[in-house]
C-alpha cells in the first residue's frame, strides 16, 4: 500500500485567480522553471 500525500493547492489557485495576493508572485515562479523539455 502506498504512503498517503498532502498536496498544497495553494499556488495553484493563485495562479489561476488574478484576485488572489500571490498571483503575480507565483506567475512569476512559474515562468522561472525549466522544464526537462526546454533542454532537448
Amino acid at each position: 500500500m502506498k504512503e498517503p500525500v498532502i498536496l498544497d493547492i495553494g499556488p495553484l489557485v493563485a495562479l489561476l485567480n488574478r484576485r488572489d495576493a500571490y498571483h503575480d508572485w507565483v506567475t512569476h515562479q512559474i515562468k522561472s522553471i525549466n522544464s526537462p523539455i526546454d533542454n532537448l
